[in-house]
Formats: structure tokens, C-alpha cells, sequence
């Protein structure tokens, strides 16, 4: 990556700088013939389920590759005449022109697009390096969006986008030499992320065998008498939460989320649940204290959500500097600690048992739905309080020692996107040459 080439010039393009002085920039229009999308009549069915691929801007933001394989939805022969458009050949390249603008993917099949896409055809480009020159400029392209209800990039502006341009063959080199670099890293990646995906499995199966078979391996065990628990230590009890709690279980304010006061309790909602356990930093929402006096919540609080897509997700409220309060979507169970501590029935609620018991709640209903009265008769079985706080003990550092792992590694893949983000960047715009290491690639690859 750090051989350069002997003379630079400007490119005329702020955001590139310089560029090699044999290489030329050109608006995009004396590159690419540019085709706008269109939609048939949704409400004639002729018009639909044909044998001509239709690409949408949802195809391209669901693309996990740079090409296009196949479509969603497709159009017949009289739908494709109804609107005007025309089918692009193999190797166009098709970009979502309404927000958000710049989702990008080539063509592997002949295709027509809706109204949201555009499609380049190369004339005098390679389109592959065409692909990789545009995904690099998508802020600038978003830049050119016009429209107040939404963005869209107008065909005008995209004609007069500039592009730079090697010679053909130099940029045959640097797109095969951008598909083994990026190959290579997205493979890193991909290997990381499943890393992630084992270490989270571990974590859960942990969690799964000390809260509800405790620590010891050798305790004698007994059945549980309930099917989605199983076996249990010999010495645990199986007990209902009604009869585990300081308090009965309570429903939150039926208050809408207006306010943003600082100096007001905040209003915890479903949508402040963070996947990491803790509450959101940007979705804060305050209550006026005459309206939240009645639903403050307390160290060690545990909500429970009722209904939508997270029913029977929780949060364990602890460690928060201020006040509180928590919405009506939202059930507070308060343990009473000389029976159950707080942070054991938490991590209950993270077993496959727990999981195994909101299944068989929702095949009794056909509504998504777990109130008070549900929860209440939520059974569990629970150690000794000595043996709860050494199983708490033993999961906060297995899972802080699980999550360090975890963190680290989430820190690695951003690092490589962003080395694939500024590799791409710096091939692209030539501030490297690759075409020695471009034909080494090319020989390997054939």
C-alpha cells in the first residue's frame, strides 16, 4: 500500500484531490448511459409476477454483496410497456436515487428498476471500478438530493457527477485488485462475527445451567414437575413470583411521552431497553413528578414488558443517578429479598426456561400479550438466598469476562470496515498504485 505514482495533478473534484496526471475526470454522463425507473399500475395484477426482474431500492438495501443476483417482485411484458422503462443489460450498475440515496448493486441479470433506482449503463468504464468510484462518493451524491418531503437525487446532477478515470486496463486492475482485498477482510470479518455469535451462545448457556441447576455438578437433582423447567437441585424450591414479591406486581403510567426535562423523572419506556442491559443515551423522555410520584421505581426493580414485538423482554434497574418512573407497557416486579434477590430473577428472565415459558403462554392466545395476571403464576425454582448470591456472583464475572471478549472484538471488525473503507478510497482515487499487485491477484485468481 505504499507505492505511489511518479506525477499527480489536481483533479478538479474537492473531495478527491489529487489524482495521477495520465488519468482524466469527466462528468458521469460521458461515462455511463443513465436510465430512470418506473412502476406499473399496482392495481392491475396483469402487470405482475412475470418473467422480467423489476429492482427496487428495498432490493438494494437488502444487498449483502455487490450484485444483484435476482429480484423480489418481477413485471410481465405488458406491465414493462405500461411504464415506459427500459431493461438494462449485465454489468449496469443500478443506485437508489430517493432517500436513502447511494445504495448501490451491478447488475448479473438483465433488469428494469422502479421509479426510486437509476441505472448507469457503462459505455467507456469498467463497472466494476464504476461500483467501487460511486460507493466511495455516496455522501456526495446524498449531497445532491433535493426535495423537502424526501430526498432524491435528480438525474441532472447525477449526469454532471464527476468520475475520474484511468485507462481501462488500470481499471480492470484495481477492481480485481479491491475484490481480493475486500474479500479477504470481509472473510476476517465474518469470522469475527461468528465468534461474536458463539461467545453470546456461550453466555446464555451458561446463564441456562448455574440459575436453574445451580453451580455444584454433583447436587443430586429431582424433577421439577414442570415441563419447561426440568430437572432441579434436590434442596431448590419451585414457587410462583406472586408469592416472591415485596409487593404485588404493577402496571405503569398510561402517560404519553412528550417531554424531554432534565430535572423531571426520566420515563422508561420498551423502546429505552438497550440490548446491552442498560437504558438507551438517546431516547430520553421525562414525566412531570404529579404524574410519575405514583410509578417511581427502586434500586432493584425489575420491568417486565407486556405486549408488542419485546413482550416478555426485561430490565433490571440499578445503578441509576436520578428518578425514574416507567410507562404503562411496563410491569414493575419488586422481590422480596429475603426470599428472592433482584439480580437472580433477572437473569432467569435470560434462561431458555424462561424463553420456553413465554412460548407456551403465547400458544394459549392468539394475541402477543403476558399481563399481571400471567407473570403472577410464572413459576421458578430458587436456591437457598446464600447459594442466589453466589450464582449472581458467578455469572456477573463469567459474563463480564464473556462480554470483555465480545467488546474487543466488536472494536476489531469496526476497525477493519473502516481499513476496508479507506483502502477502497485510497485505490480508487490512485493516491496508491496497485497494478503490479493487481496482476499478481489476477494470475492467482485464474
Amino acid at each position: 500500500m505504499s507505492n505511489k505514482y511518479d506525477n499527480y495533478k489536481d483533479s478538479g473534484i474537492e473531495w478527491i484531490g489529487e489524482i495521477p496526471s495520465h488519468w482524466e475526470y469527466s462528468p458521469v454522463k460521458y461515462f455511463t448511459e443513465i436510465i430512470n425507473g418506473s412502476t406499473p399500475s399496482s392495481s392491475e395484477e396483469s402487470y405482475w409476477n412475470g418473467d422480467i426482474n423489476w429492482v427496487t431500492t428495498d432490493d438494494l438495501g437488502k444487498l449483502n454483496q455487490k450484485y444483484i443476483l435476482s429480484t423480489r417482485r418481477t413485471i410481465t411484458e405488458t406491465g414493462y410497456k405500461s411504464c415506459g422503462t427500459t431493461i438494462a443489460p449485465k454489468g449496469s450498475v443500478v443506485i437508489s436515487s430517493r432517500a436513502p440515496i447511494g445504495h448501490l448493486g451491478i447488475l448479473k441479470i438483465d433488469a428494469c428498476t422502479n421509479q426510486g433506482c437509476k441505472t448507469l449503463i457503462p459505455k467507456n468504464i469498467n463497472s466494476e471500478f464504476l461500483h467501487y468510484y460511486l460507493g466511495i462518493g455516496r455522501n456526495e451524491l446524498e449531497a445532491l438530493g433535493q426535495g423537502s418531503t424526501f430526498k432524491e437525487l435528480p438525474t441532472s446532477a447525477l449526469k454532471g457527477f464527476k468520475l475520474i478515470s484511468p485507462p481501462i486496463s488500470e481499471q480492470t486492475a484495481i477492481a480485481n485488485y479491491l475484490d481480493h482485498k475486500t474479500t479477504q477482510i470481509e472473510h476476517l470479518i465474518a469470522k469475527k462475527e461468528q465468534l461474536i455469535q458463539l461467545l453470546e451462545e456461550e453466555r446464555v448457556a451458561v446463564i441456562n445451567q448455574a440459575v436453574t441447576k445451580g453451580l455444584d455438578p454433583t447436587v443430586p437433582m429431582k424433577e421439577s414437575g414442570i415441563e419447561w423447567l426440568e430437572e432441579i437441585p434436590v434442596h431448590w424450591e419451585v414457587k410462583r413470583i406472586k408469592h416472591l414479591l415485596s409487593e404485588p406486581l404493577k402496571y405503569g403510567a398510561n402517560e404519553s411521552a412528550e417531554e424531554e426535562n432534565l430535572d423531571d423523572p426520566r420515563y422508561i419506556r420498551i423502546t429505552d431497553f438497550g440490548n446491552d442491559g442498560k437504558l438507551k443515551a438517546n431516547t430520553f423522555k421525562s414525566l412531570p413528578f404529579s404524574k410519575a410520584e405514583n410509578f417511581l421505581l427502586s434500586e432493584g426493580d425489575i420491568l417486565f414488558a407486556r405486549s408488542g414485538a419485546t413482550v416478555g423482554k426485561t430490565f433490571f434497574f440499578n445503578n441509576y443517578k436520578g428518578i425514574a418512573c416507567f410507562a404503562g407497557y411496563l410491569i414493575k416486579a419488586s422481590c422480596d429479598r429475603q426470599l428472592l434477590i433482584p439480580e437472580f430473577l433477572y437473569e432467569f428472565t435470560n434462561t431458555g426456561s424462561y424463553n420456553n415459558w413465554k412460548q407456551s403462554i403465547f400458544q394459549q392466545s392468539t394475541i402477543q400479550n403476558i399481563g399481571a395476571d400471567k407473570y403472577n403464576q410464572l413459576k421458578i425454582a430458587i436456591p437457598p438466598i446464600s447459594e442466589q448470591k453466589a450464582i449472581v456472583e458467578f455469572l456477573k464475572n463469567k459474563s463480564n469476562e464473556i462480554v470483555l471478549i465480545i467488546t474487543k472484538t466488536q472494536q476489531e471488525i469496526e476497525l477493519l470496515k473502516e481499513y476496508k473503507t479507506a483502502l477502497i478510497s485510497e485505490v480508487v482515487t490512485g493516491k496508491v498504485d496497485v497494478s503490479t499487485s493487481s496482476t499478481q491477484v489476477l494470475e492467482t485468481k485464474n
